[in-house]
């Protein structure tokens, strides 16, 4: 794996959460809707839905951030949609550096970041279980980006205390 983090028990520990997170990931982006997926992709699924989906997507930056920001239900559709996607996000900022040592760097981490988001809207968008929105992905590296700072953060306490008991 080629991780940054020698202990072992630790590796793996953070490891098995990062595995969690994935799959709350899947959870919370592609399965929001409880339903039969078998029944989706069986029954529902076609050309006419698809083709719905693609045309109600948002593929303009910003639009719906200005929509949720600007809105009637300004609160609810606000905390759900644009502190969600960065809070859902956040902890990938955090997981990748710990885990990947290749991924230790400000452009790497937003790079990696751009295309798992991309990856969950085109899934969302070709499934029908859900809508592309670029401002998602805007917003989910924006929650990868502020992980990445707490965990430069933290690597820097760790830093200067392994100095400190070192003296």
């Amino acid at each position: 794996m080629n991780s940054p983090i020698e202990n072992k028990g630790l590796r793996t520990g953070i490891s098995f959460l990062f595995v969690i997170y994935i799959l709350i990931l899947i959870k919370f982006i592609l399965l929001k809707h409880p339903g039969n997926l078998k029944s989706h992709f069986i029954d529902n699924y076609n050309w006419q839905l698809l083709e719905k989906n693609f045309s109600q997507s948002n593929y303009i930056p910003l639009y719906t951030v200005q929509f949720y920001l600007t809105g009637t239900d300004k609160l609810r559709y606000t905390k759900e949609n644009l502190v969600g996607n960065v809070f859902l996000f956040f902890p990938l900022g955090i997981f990748l550096p710990f885990l990947f040592f290749k991924v230790n760097n400000f452009q790497r981490i937003i790079i990696l970041a751009f295309f798992i988001s991309l990856f969950f809207e085109l899934v969302q968008l070709f499934t029908i279980l859900g809508n592309f929105d670029v401002d998602d992905i805007i917003l989910n590296v924006l929650g990868t980006a502020l992980g990445f700072g707490v965990f430069l953060l933290l690597s820097e306490l760790i830093s200067q205390k392994r100095v400190q008991s070192s003296e």
